[in-house]
């Protein structure tokens, strides 16, 4: 505009040219000099800022979106992780509660949430009292309508920014079928060592004893003797037979023929064992239920199976001597150790409303020669328990809280 003014073109809105020729073109040219220098440093400013203004605001977005993704991340992981997460507060007060601690437990997020932790594991009362150590132990537990668990424990104390203690991290697993497994594979080789001896010496034994039992029937069937030592010597030839019965049933446990595995229908198979068994006095006052549910298919020896089955149902039997009930139940179902790792399985069970089983007796119901009846010989269980373990499977015996005992059988489909 002082240019215009300068030149006289701006005289028609009452901007003289003499004012601005008055102060000369040197003036002027300064003060038009210093506006374009103005004008210039300001756009160049303006654009510095505007750009570092863009930078700073794609920066930030990349850091948010990076944030939520790394959330969504951490969400996922807890949740589907194949162990029991948690964690608490400094008071002990419950926060993060994954998908497995649910399951474990039957308690969902929102009904744990801010719940103290000793109303949910009574046994981690210890982690209370002294919060920022670790530990690593287990513990049994009993969720509500379920039957016990042991659970292992490791907790982990964590800091804020500041180094202060923010709460303790709880990881939980159920170890329930691990140590099922490890007490069967110790029962395992203990009995394999034993079986492996006892078969030894079994042959060994059983030489002998025939030849004493041979020589024995040839003195009593020959020549004359009183009839005081011919009574002893058929109580001789009587026990010496039941000793070789043993025996067999001895090497049939030590040294198990390998299953010959077909299909079978399970239903049938039970059908006839229950129409055998209703002739036996034993049977007399045993009711059978039979809820195996028709067309049911099993993989397995059928002979063997059948021998299990009839050992089971024996010493059902046997614990009801006033009579009573015996369930015979089977189903598909996918196993695994805490709801994962799972294998299609089929379970058979037989239950009956004896007396159940105390805490000695199931510690060594299926070892040989251990037995609780007075003429027993310990050695029906023992080979049940290697007959289902030849098929690859697993047999274990309860009491359920109704009473009684359950023989449970699972073999791979």
């Amino acid at each position: 505009m002082v240019d215009f003014q300068y030149f006289g073109l701006l005289s028609a809105i009452g901007l003289s040219q003499a004012d601005a020729v008055q102060l000369g073109a040197s003036h002027l040219f300064y003060t038009i000099f210093l506006n374009l220098i103005g004008f210039c440093l300001a756009a160049f400013i303006t654009g510095y800022l505007y750009e570092r203004a863009r930078e700073s605001e794609v920066a930030l977005r990349d850091k948010t979106v990076d944030y939520e993704e790394l959330h969504r991340l951490n969400t996922t992981i807890v949740s589907n992780v194949e162990s029991g997460l948690l964690t608490i507060t400094p008071q002990g007060n419950i926060r993060v509660f994954n998908r497995y601690a649910e399951t474990v437990t039957g308690w969902s997020q929102a009904e744990v949430y801010d719940r103290p932790l000793v109303t949910v594991f009574p046994a981690l009362v210890e982690v209370l009292e002294y919060p920022d150590t670790v530990f690593d132990r287990e513990f049994e537990y009993e969720p509500a309508g379920r039957e016990r668990m042991i659970i292992g424990c490791s907790s982990l104390p964590f800091t804020d920014m500041q180094g202060h203690l923010a709460g303790v991290i709880i990881n939980l697993t159920d170890m329930t079928d691990m140590k099922r497994m490890e007490a069967a594979l110790k029962r395992a080789d203990r009995l394999a060592a034993l079986g492996e001896i006892s078969a030894r010496m079994a042959h060994e034994i059983r030489n002998p004893l025939a030849a004493m039992c041979g020589s024995v029937q040839l003195l009593a069937e020959h020549g004359t003797r009183e009839e005081s030592d011919r009574r002893l010597l058929a109580i001789v030839v009587r026990e010496a037979d039941r000793l070789n019965s043993l025996i067999t049933d001895f090497l049939a446990y030590a040294r198990p023929a390998p299953p010959h595995k077909e299909r079978i229908e399970l239903r049938a198979l039970c059908e006839d064992m229950c129409v055998l068994l209703a002739s036996d006095n034993r049977f007399k006052r045993v009711r059978f239920v039979d809820l195996v549910p028709g067309h049911m298919m099993v993989r397995a020896d059928v002979n063997q199976l059948r021998q299990v089955l009839l050992n089971l149902l024996h010493n059902a039997a046997e614990a009801m001597p006033d009579g009573g009930r015996v369930e015979l139940e089977a189903h598909f179902q996918l196993s695994g150790a805490g709801g994962f790792n799972k294998a299609p399985v089929a379970v058979i069970a037989v239950t009956n409303s004896g007396s159940g089983l105390d805490a000695e007796t199931a510690a060594h119901l299926f070892e040989p020669f251990w037995t609780t009846k007075p003429d027993g010989s310990g050695l029906g269980l023992a080979t049940t328990y290697r007959i289902i373990e030849a098929h690859g499977g697993t047999i274990m015996a309860e009491s359920p809280p109704e009473g009684g005992c359950r023989f449970t059988i699972m073999l791979p489909i």
